[in-house]
């Protein structure tokens, strides 16, 4: 045995497997659910990679559905690849970034 030992930082990034790192936040968005021909409602960003995003919202979603996302100054059309009930009647949801709209 070589009595190597990994330091903090190297088991945190061990723990990253992520291609794109994902970037925390708290922004205001509006949701709606294509798929399920839902109402516009507000949500949380909660955070964001070049590849997809995690809400929280209190809509119905199935995986597969497509979902917009309003953003201040944009919005993206997603795919929802996981979700998760959360506090009272609101969601976590997974979702894979497919277009970006200006």
């Amino acid at each position: 045995m070589l009595g190597l030992k990994s330091s903090g930082a190297a088991a945190c990034a061990a723990l990253e497997q992520r291609a794109d790192p994902r970037l925390k936040s708290a922004s205001a968005v509006r949701v709606a659910n294509l798929s399920q021909q839902t109402e516009t409602r507000a949500g949380l960003l909660l955070d964001l990679s070049t590849r997809g995003m995690r809400i929280r919202t209190a809509l119905p979603f199935s995986i597969g559905d497509v979902v917009r996302i309003d953003l201040p100054e944009s919005s993206a059309l997603t795919e929802v690849v996981h979700f998760s009930g959360g506090v009272s009647d609101e969601v976590e949801v997974g979702l894979k970034l497919r277009l970006f709209v200006s």
